[in-house]
């Protein structure tokens, strides 16, 4: 009776190959083989299917096994030197120390400095570093100008609620005194109560 060679399962009589293993298979057992390899149950896997090979232009059928295998690669055309060119990447460098002083001095200046931080705020440069830097000068200074005024309304809030009496007071002494027809300074005022 045949068997595998592999796993020692009988095969049918004229059979080259194993049905359950794909292993070569043999007429005769060799005497020599211990009981222990010959008592094992032959291992049951799927034949393998015969492939026919592959034409021209034509893809073989996907496997079971392919299903997590990495999908095939596209073709991308040869793109032309001036392409190539254009897509790569331009190295940037960061800004020095300097860079940024210099960016930072022109930055405080009165008005120019306001049209270029929203120049360069919205991409008007071409260093990502510079653009970022005039992006959060920006955001500092309305921060800056929301706290200040803030800071302004509390501060006159707290005026008038302690010296509010006291202020008003002195403005009906300015009054009577005729500091709203000539009286030139506060100096002129107090000097006109010291007799």
């Amino acid at each position: 009776m045949p068997y595998c060679m592999d796993c020692g399962a009988e095969a049918p009589e004229g059979a080259e190959y194993c049905i359950h293993c794909g292993g070569e298979v043999r007429e005769e057992r060799p005497h020599s083989a211990p009981e222990k390899e010959l008592a094992r149950p032959p291992v049951h896997r799927e034949p393998m299917p015969r492939r026919s090979a592959p034409t021209a232009g034509s893809r073989p059928a996907p496997r079971a096994s392919d299903a997590y295998a990495r999908p095939p690669r596209r073709e991308v055309p040869a793109a032309e030197p001036s392409d190539r060119a254009a897509s790569r990447p331009v190295k940037r460098e960061a800004l020095s120390v300097g860079g940024y002083l210099g960016s930072l001095i022109l930055m405080c200046l009165p008005v120019i400095g306001l049209v270029i931080t929203i120049v360069w705020a919205c991409g008007g440069t071409s260093q990502p570093s510079r653009k970022n830097l005039a992006r959060a000068f920006l955001l500092f200074s309305v921060i800056a100008l929301v706290v200040a005024v803030l800071a302004g309304i509390l501060v006159a809030g707290l005026i008038d609620y302690y010296f509010g009496d006291l202020i008003r007071e002195f403005g009906n002494l300015y009054g009577a005194l005729g500091g709203a027809q000539g009286a030139g300074s506060i100096i002129d005022l107090v000097g006109s109560l010291n007799p």
